[in-house]
């Protein structure tokens, strides 16, 4: 586990270790596990009922932040989402055309070249 901006990255470049909903344990506000891992629930479609907007991205009732294989509907500060704010994010490993972003109450994290951001 390599910690950068106290969220955990994996060994494939440095892309966000995310997991599934668990026990949420806060650190500066980002939804992560004991280990550093990003919480997070993994959605298609609209987000449910209960969902709210912090920081331009969707999250669920539980705290985690929501994330999507789907289309990209928009791209805010170099983020992509869907037109619900769901977070789009890739499981491919960075590569010479991937960035860093700013992802509201996130932190910085690496993107591929359309925006979503690379997780693991």
């Amino acid at each position: 586990m390599t910690l950068l901006h106290g969220v955990d990255r994996n060994t494939s470049g440095g892309a966000v270790a995310g997991t599934a909903p668990g026990t949420i344990v806060y650190n500066s506000g980002i939804p992560m596990n004991a280990l550093g891992e990003v919480m997070t629930t993994a959605i298609t479609g609209a987000p449910p009922a209960g969902s709210i907007i912090k920081g331009g991205a969707s999250y669920a009732v539980d705290g985690s932040i929501q994330t999507t294989t789907d289309a990209i509907g928009i791209v805010d500060k170099g983020i992509a989402y869907t037109l619900a704010r769901v977070l789009c994010i890739t499981t491919n490993a960075p590569d010479n055309s991937s960035r860093y972003a700013y992802l509201p109450h996130i932190g910085m994290v690496l993107v591929d070249s359309t925006g979503r951001v690379h997780v693991s």
